[in-house]
C-alpha cells in the first residue's frame, strides 16, 4: 500500500475504534506491517580489537599511570566498549515479502527491488550489489557469523519473486 493509503487506514481505523469503545465493543486490531524474516549475525572483530587495545594499553602503561583513576577508567571504557558492541550491535538482514532491510551506520536502510543490481550467493557469503554508487551489502559466515545457508534460500525465493538477477558461485 501506499504511505498515504496506509495512513488514511490508520486514521479511520483509530475513529472506528473510538466509537466502538463508547458502544462497548471490542476494537479493530489492524498491523499494517509486513511479515519479515530477519537473520541475525554477531559482529566480533571490532569488539575483539577494542578489548586487545584496552588490554595492550593496560600492560604497556601500567608503571607510568596506574596511580592515575583517569587511566583504569580508559581502559574499562574501551573494555566495556567492545563488550558492548559484541553485545549489542549485531548486523541484521530483514527480508520481507517487497523489501530488503539492513543495519547501516546511520540506521536502517531499505532497498526495494528495483534498487537491487544482483544477488550473489556462495557457499560462505551472500553479497547484495545495488544499483546506486555501485554499492555492495556483503555477508559473510566468518565475520558477521550471519546463519548463510538459510539466508540464501530466502534470497533465492526473493530473486525468483520480484526478477532480481541471481549468481550462484561455488567454491
Amino acid at each position: 500500500m501506499s504511505r498515504k493509503w496506509e495512513r488514511m487506514v490508520e486514521k479511520n481505523r483509530k475513529t472506528a475504534n473510538k466509537r466502538r469503545l463508547k458502544q462497548g465493543q471490542e476494537r479493530i486490531s489492524y498491523s499494517g506491517t509486513e511479515e519479515v524474516e530477519v537473520f541475525r549475525g554477531r559482529s566480533w572483530i571490532l569488539p575483539l580489537v577494542l578489548i586487545l587495545f584496552a588490554a595492550a594499553y593496560a600492560l604497556a602503561f601500567y608503571g607510568y599511570y596506574d596511580q592515575d583513576t583517569s587511566f583504569w577508567i580508559t581502559v574499562a571504557c574501551y573494555g566495556l566498549l567492545g563488550l558492548f558492541l559484541f553485545a549489542f550491535r549485531r548486523p541484521i538482514l530483514r527480508i520481507g515479502r517487497n523489501r530488503i532491510s539492513s543495519r547501516r551506520f546511520a540506521g536502517d536502510k531499505w532497498l526495494e527491488p528495483g534498487e537491487i543490481d544482483e544477488i550473489i550467493l556462495s557457499p560462505r557469503t551472500a553479497v547484495i550489489q545495488l544499483k546506486e554508487k555501485r554499492v555492495r551489502w556483503i555477508f559473510t559466515r566468518f565475520l558477521h557469523r550471519m546463519p548463510i545457508g538459510d539466508l540464501s534460500a530466502r534470497l533465492r525465493e526473493y530473486a525468483a519473486r520480484h526478477g532480481v538477477k541471481l549468481t550462484e558461485q561455488s567454491k
